[in-house]
């Protein structure tokens, strides 16, 4: 049986396996991370203070009460991304009493929603093209 005289070994297929074993495992553990990681709860039981204007803070009627029924009033949830270390997302609902809407269409009802993000990059911060605003 003929022989290459110069033989050396080749590592480059144990290399790829061993890459594509640690993506997967890597992937698994990230996977597994984000599912518990994300948590939701009511803004009152937030004891943290926040970087953003409170609903409270702005509407200046005197009957003005915090709407706390139904899903998403008044409600802080947190949850992460590859570029963003934090995501915050904050609604908040209430309603005045005896005051209605300027076209009478039913109680009035103001409402604030503010996303928060903690840049994982603080040079994303200098671009305005991350930040989103709507």
């Amino acid at each position: 049986m003929p022989q290459k005289s110069s033989y050396k070994l080749n590592y480059s297929p144990y290399i790829f396996n061993w890459l594509l074993t640690f993506l997967a495992i890597l992937t698994i553990i990230i996977s597994i991370y984000t599912i518990t990681s994300d948590w939701e709860m009511n803004l009152s039981e937030f004891n943290k203070s926040t970087p953003t204007v409170q609903l409270i803070e702005i509407e200046t009627a005197q009957n003005f009460e915090i709407k706390n029924d139904g899903y998403k009033n008044n409600q802080i949830s947190y949850d992460w991304g590859e570029l963003a270390a934090d995501i915050y997302e904050i609604n908040e609902r209430g309603f005045v009493k005896g005051q209605m809407w300027e076209d009478q269409s039913g109680e009035y009802s103001p409402s604030l929603s503010t996303e928060f993000y903690r840049l994982r990059f603080y040079i994303f911060s200098k671009f305005s093209c991350f930040v989103l605003i709507y």
